[in-house]
């Protein structure tokens, strides 16, 4: 584990600095000080490295993640808001937008990929995140009583990764724009947007 560890960091090191398109695996190698054999016999290609660095950032990111739902701000937006920005804070302080375009392009390019197994999981744990801060919201009558919390755990998880997914891949887009986009997206889901008394209306 010790080895798998060290060649992780280097990975992440070269692609941090150097890109991951263009790093090589015996760069790698080189600076984890083992043999391309070695990072082969763990890993077998480049693209399973980057999804193992995945991986390590989705476990060490739970505690704090874990944290913030379960003592958010008093304000259901601002809890989406500020849980939202957490999400984006801790994916680009491990992986480099480049890192997590490769990614979400092959999680998109194959279906039985590793990439997108590893995505559908990701998006699994922030919907369970999302129920565990919005129920207490639910209980205290800041979100409707009739309101599906699973939906709209699903749906707001939804928001979250298309706002990613533009962050990483528009090399001009700041969290602050990424946070702006989520208050706008925000605004119709919680309002609503069928007057009151028209729900039926044909």
């Amino acid at each position: 584990m010790a080895r798998e560890a060290q060649v992780l960091d280097a990975a992440a090191e070269l692609f941090r600095r150097q890109g991951y398109e263009t790093t090589r695996i015996e760069e790698v190698a080189d600076l984890a000080k083992v043999s391309a054999q070695t990072v082969y016999n763990y890993f077998a290609n480049k693209p399973n490295i980057l999804i193992a660095l995945a991986v390590r950032h989705v476990r060490s990111s739970i505690p704090e993640r874990s944290a913030f739902v379960r003592n958010p701000p008093e304000n259901p937006i601002e809890a989406i808001k500020g849980f939202e920005s957490l999400l984006a804070d801790q994916a680009l302080r491990t992986l480099t937008r480049e890192s997590w375009c490769a990614i979400l392009a092959a999680s998109m390019l194959d279906p039985r990929s590793r990439a997108r197994r590893m995505s559908l999981r990701f998006n699994g744990l922030i919907r369970r995140h999302y129920k565990i801060m919005l129920r207490p919201f639910q209980d205290e009558g800041k979100i409707r009583r009739e309101i599906d919390v699973d939906a709209l755990a699903e749906l707001l998880t939804a928001i979250g990764t298309h706002n990613f997914a533009r962050l990483v891949a528009e090399d001009g887009m700041t969290l602050d724009e990424l946070k702006a986009a989520v208050e706008r997206q925000l605004a119709p889901v919680f309002v609503g947007v069928i007057p009151p008394g028209k729900e039926n209306a044909e």
